[in-house]
């Protein structure tokens, strides 16, 4: 691995969560990663694609605004995450214990 010599906060913060998305991947840590970094209304609302594969009539593609993708994967659909979702109540059992979460 080459070592890391920006002494940029911004450009650190990239690449940590960059090697987070990869190091952590199907590991079931990266939706909470966003929910903390406050970039899950960013990130959650992309476009879905399935799986590209090969078909002889291209018309009968769903495509996202009429436009073909790079990967030649089919639109599926769009997420619709709010802001506001990330955010939890705190469970009623911790509020017994620590009357000052109320």
């Amino acid at each position: 691995m080459p070592k890391i010599t920006d002494t940029n906060p911004t450009v650190l913060r990239e690449k940590i969560r960059k090697e987070r998305m990869i190091e952590l991947a199907f590991e079931g840590h990266r939706l909470w990663d966003l929910f903390r970094w406050g970039i899950a209304v960013e990130k959650l609302n992309a476009p879905v694609y399935g799986s590209p594969f090969y078909v002889e009539d291209e018309s009968v593609m769903n495509k996202r605004n009429g436009e073909t993708d790079v990967y030649s994967r089919w639109y599926v659909n769009t997420r619709a995450f709010v802001a506001g979702q990330e955010v939890w109540p705190i469970p009623q059992s911790e509020q017994n214990i620590n009357p000052n979460l109320r």
